[in-house]
């Protein structure tokens, strides 16, 4: 697997920027988003979370999309906290 790293900057007054580490644990059944800023104080932090699927005895199913989905409204949900930081 891969690893990928990105830069956020939030504006937070005329001319200013903050930078902040955006992180991501994707588990089985769950998605958790935390912003640092660069002394690594928590900035926000966004979860979600969803069921496993288990059609038989022995057997557990996850929809793909639905992981994707989640993960991608908790980015949004963690995007709409940073929002006029200050």
């Amino acid at each position: 697997m891969g690893h990928w790293k990105a830069r956020l900057s939030v504006a937070s007054g005329p001319g200013s920027t903050d930078a902040l580490v955006i992180g991501l644990d994707l588990g089985t059944t769950n998605c958790k988003a935390i912003a640092v800023d660069e002394a690594g104080a928590v900035a926000a932090f966004e979860q979600a979370a969803w069921p496993m699927h288990t059609p038989e005895p022995g057997a557990a199913e996850q929809d793909a999309s639905a992981i994707i989905r989640h993960c991608l409204e908790t980015l949004a949900r963690l995007s709409r906290r940073l929002e006029g930081r200050t």
